[in-house]
């Protein structure tokens, strides 16, 4: 079992691993990619939450994250561009909470989902980006819930077309 696992860690490793890579590279190249693969059962078991709890709306965000790191990675083994892969998981990471807000009813309704999953991503962000940048996605994440609040809140009196053209969710549902 100790043979399988170390077999399977190596190949993990090697996804969008480049023999030309500094040392480092490799290092945040592989340490992005287990993360990556390692919060992807937390995705499924998050959406059939959801599910079960008769949120399908909201189960399919997470389900959607799971499918979008799912192609991030293969992206990121074709093009092996750590800046891709870097960017399209904060920007899921980013995205989902948001949505997952507005898809339950706002801030308060969410239970603070947004503010979870800011906590969660401070460690794995200054793991993977440079300690000058890894700050600006959690404060990003930090402005996320009260702008969702706040569409929310003011879904009818502003555009509940747009609303319901950007998120698909009408806007009814949204209160």
């Amino acid at each position: 079992m100790r043979e399988f696992g170390r077999q399977a860690m190596a190949f993990i490793t090697r996804i969008g691993a480049d023999p030309g890579d500094p040392v480092e590279l490799r290092l945040r190249k592989a340490l992005l990619v287990t993360v990556a693969l390692m919060v992807l059962p937390a995705g499924v078991i998050w959406g059939a939450l959801y599910w079960v709890a008769g949120e399908p709306t909201a189960a399919l965000l997470p389900w959607t994250y799971f499918v979008g790191s799912l192609l991030g990675l293969a992206a990121f083994h074709l093009a092996r561009s750590f800046v891709l892969l870097r960017r399209a998981q904060l920007l899921l990471i980013l995205l989902v909470p948001f949505l997952l807000t507005l898809a339950l009813g706002g801030l308060a309704a969410s239970g603070g989902v947004s503010k979870a999953q800011a906590i969660r991503m401070m460690p794995g962000s200054s793991g993977v980006n440079r300690a000058a940048t890894s700050g600006s996605w959690p404060a990003t994440m930090s402005r996320s819930a009260p702008a969702s609040a706040w569409i929310v809140s003011n879904a009818s009196s502003i555009s509940g077309r747009l609303v319901m053209i950007w998120t698909g969710w009408p806007v009814s549902t949204l209160r």
